[in-house]
């Protein structure tokens, strides 16, 4: 097995290493600028947000930077380049003047319309890619406001690098933009879930339990979700181990046939799969009502931190991804997978053992108590 893995992690280093070729040559092309100006906020009227990858959890913590926006800066234009899990966030929790749906393809074309239109771009990750430094030329922002100033020419607006944690690149983002050091609300917006929450206190009224936990198995990527097997044999420990407590799945896109028969398989009244048909709201609602939420890192995490709701993440043995996207809900716990055996070596969400289950558990019950 070791040698299976071994022979995929070199494989990845192969990939890897040719993406860094590419990454090498699109700078040479287009990591300069061409405005000479120098920033001032208060000349701002038209910023572009890039969030291309469609990340939840980054779309979640961009949340504060629009909101403060229009608060503070209504006469500033936004504009979002996304695709259709961004939009459907944003279009529940703020107002977007225009989004740019940009896919993998075409990119000249769908964006020749958007050049020269903006007066900052806003890009608060690690890095560019070879096509997304490409894209971030193609507009030609006069300012280009970033974290990775230390590596890219094109950046001359920098978020302190000492903010790791995405929520915190977003609040300094948004106090450059509005030129304030003490914002209205530091907290991420979420869509309203009141309706989710009633039908979810509908089916639990009646049920026998100590606590409520909600549970994710899903994350994005093949690495970061449990396999049926490993969710089933979870689902029967925890249920075994801990009767006193109502665990309930959160329903996921395209996971009804999974989600659906793991609910039925163990036809526990102390499991509940509240309804098949996945929603943001949903999510929000068992994240709320729950005492504390089990789930990969991945949006379910943020989507607490947001509601300021206890979590148990698990994260891979990565401190710099850790520091970027942990939990911020209050009392939350973290479970680390094993360490891998070699360079780009990705190891499965599951891998942990589940002492670290119950340590993080009794840790969390222990404080809310």
């Amino acid at each position: 097995m070791n040698l299976i893995k071994r022979l995929k992690a070199k494989w990845r280093t192969v990939r890897n290493t040719q993406k860094a070729i590419k990454l090498k040559a699109a700078c040479a092309l287009y990591d300069h600028r061409d405005c000479s100006d120098v920033f001032c906020a208060e000349d701002v009227k038209h910023i572009v947000i890039f969030r291309w990858d469609d990340k939840l959890g980054d779309c979640i913590m961009a949340g504060i930077l629009i909101n403060n926006l229009r608060l503070h800066r209504p006469d500033i234009k936004i504009t979002v380049i996304c695709r259709k899990t961004t939009k459907l966030w944003l279009n529940k929790v703020s107002f977007i003047d225009e989004y740019i749906l940009l896919g993998k393809h075409n990119l000249r074309k769908t964006l020749q319309p958007y050049k020269n239109k903006y007066d900052v771009f806003v890009d608060v990750s690690n890095g560019f890619s070879y096509k997304e430094i490409f894209i971030a030329k193609y507009i030609n922002a006069k300012h280009y406001l970033g974290f990775s100033a230390d590596r890219f020419n094109i950046i001359d607006v920098s978020i302190d690098s000492n903010q790791m944690h995405f929520y915190q690149r977003y609040i300094n983002a948004t106090k450059i933009l509005t030129n304030k050091d003490c914002l209205t609300s530091e907290k991420p917006p979420v869509p309203n879930y009141n309706k989710e929450l009633e039908f979810l206190d509908s089916l639990i009224i009646d049920k026998d339990y100590k606590n409520i936990v909600g549970i994710n198995f899903f994350g994005s990527g093949k690495y970061r979700r449990f396999s049926f097997e490993k969710a089933a044999s979870l689902m029967k420990y925890w249920l075994e181990k801990h009767p006193e407590d109502l665990l309930v799945l959160l329903p996921t896109p395209g996971e009804e046939k999974f989600l659906t028969k793991l609910n039925s398989q163990f036809s526990s009244s102390n499991l509940l799969l509240p309804t098949d048909k996945a929603s943001l709201e949903m999510s929000l609602a068992i994240i709320d009502k729950a005492d504390f939420t089990f789930t990969p890192d991945t949006a379910v995490v943020h989507m607490a931190s947001a509601l300021d709701k206890p979590v148990i993440g698990i994260y891979r043995e990565n401190r710099m991804n850790y520091e970027e996207w942990k939990p911020l809900g209050r009392h939350s716990q973290t479970i680390f997978n094993r360490e891998p055996i070699c360079d780009n070596d990705s190891v499965y969400v599951y891998e942990f053992g589940y002492e670290q289950l119950e340590e993080a558990r009794a840790n969390i019950l222990k404080a809310i108590q």
